[in-house]
């Protein structure tokens, strides 16, 4: 049996708008739209109002170089202001053996003797302390700073009383502290084969590491109170 579904042409016409408005609906998703910008004025915290601050705007009304000018300074002063955009540091082994100012840098690292000859080479190897995060790799960085004042102080004492001053220097001193967290670090370029991706535990602490300095407070501290036990 056949089933005939008569309508009115009312009918047609209102499923015809019904399809179009969907395919316009359709069509709106599949465009990109700007993120709405909310309107909200914000207002500064209480406490940058003792603070002066810029503006961020495009424009300004009093420029500096509408009242600071270097017409009246020195040719030699105008190239030293010109070397600063023009030296840049390396960010690599790579980039710093490719420039003669920094290959000479690194061999002034070399002591020499007083009859010219070369005592010892001096190399350092640093860690990548940037990579480190903080309640992985390392805990508390704080390690406190003698002031020339503090110094004055002792000298000044001993100098009064009749102390003996000793000075002493450390040999490679960020080296001698202790970690107490598992550091690792990657082969140094030299040590390792092509391809090689081992790395190595460090067992002390190293220059670059963000904690070496605390370390060897610590450490040095533990000594002097061990010296001072004793007698």
């Amino acid at each position: 049996m056949d089933v005939v579904h008569a309508g009115t042409q009312s009918d047609v016409h209102q499923g015809g708008a019904e399809t179009s408005a969907n395919r316009q609906e359709n069509a709106d998703e599949g465009i990109s739209r700007p993120d709405r910008r909310s309107t909200r004025q914000v207002k500064e915290p209480i406490w940058m109002k003792d603070c002066v601050t810029t503006k961020k705007t495009t424009s300004c009304n009093y420029s500096i170089s509408n009242y600071l000018t270097y017409d009246h300074t020195s040719k030699s002063y105008k190239c030293y202001l010109a070397r600063f955009s023009q030296l840049t540091e390396p960010l690599t082994f790579k980039e710093a053996v490719k420039d003669s100012w920094w290959i000479e840098a690194m061999k002034q690292e070399i002591k020499f003797k007083a009859n010219g000859e070369v005592e010892r080479f001096k190399a350092r190897l640093v860690a990548k302390g940037y990579n480190q995060r903080e309640g992985l790799d390392y805990h508390d960085t704080f390690s406190p700073v003698a002031k020339m004042v503090t110094v004055r102080s002792v000298i000044s004492l001993a100098a009064s009383i009749g102390w003996n001053l000793f000075q002493m220097e450390v040999y490679n001193a960020f080296l001698q502290g202790d970690l107490n967290e598992e550091v690792y670090m990657e082969l140094p370029e030299g040590f390792r084969r092509q391809g090689e991706q081992k790395v190595c535990k460090l067992l002390n602490s190293l220059y670059g590491l963000k904690q070496a300095s605390r370390q060897l407070n610590i450490k040095l501290t533990e000594a002097l109170l061990r010296e001072v036990k004793k007698e």
